[in-house]
Order: C-alpha cells, then sequence, then structure tokens
C-alpha cells in the first residue's frame, strides 16, 4: 500500500482499503495481486496446524456516471461486489457496475 492509502476494519470479518487517486483497472490488479498473495500464503496456528485463507474482493469508484458520488454509496456498492464474489464461487475480485 502506499503512504496515502487507508486500511480500516469494517465489521466482523470485513476490511476496507480505500485507494486514493487510483483508477479502476488499477485498484483490480492491487486487489488481484492481494488476493492471490494471502491464498497462495498458509498461515500458521500452532505447531501442528496451519490456515489457508482467501478472500472474496469488492471494488468499487467514484464515479458520476454510476451515481456513487457519496461515501455511504461507494460503500453500499462496494459490499454488493463482495456478496457476489461470494456467490459466484469465492475467493475472486468482484467490481461494483
Amino acid at each position: 500500500m502506499r503512504s496515502s492509502d487507508i486500511l480500516a476494519c469494517y465489521g466482523g470479518e470485513e476490511f476496507v482499503i480505500l485507494l486514493t487517486n487510483t483508477p479502476l483497472k488499477t485498484a483490480y490488479e492491487i486487489a488481484e495481486r492481494i488476493r492471490k498473495t494471502i491464498a497462495s500464503n498458509d498461515f500458521i496456528i500452532s505447531l501442528s496446524q496451519s490456515l489457508n485463507i482467501t478472500l472474496s474482493i469488492g471494488i468499487a469508484v467514484l464515479d458520476e456516471t454510476k451515481l456513487i458520488i457519496t461515501s455511504q454509496r461507494l460503500i453500499k456498492e462496494a459490499d454488493k461486489a463482495v456478496y457476489n464474489a461470494k456467490i459466484n464461487g469465492r475467493n475472486q475480485v468482484h467490481y461494483a457496475i
């Protein structure tokens, strides 16, 4: 992440990364890189156990043509995109349409 980006916990199992001045294509590439990195690593929780974790990621960008112009709408659209990633098999990146 860049120093201008913000990572925050948003709910029990959800996180938000705000990527400043980032077009959709670049945001998608960053999300894919994060998803692949997490999925390719085992997380050791004890001497005999490890976890494999996957991510479902939703992306939304501020966009006047799609009427995504407020922070509330931005979060709502990203949440819809996460839901679509989950119902389409999980461990995917989807963006708001």
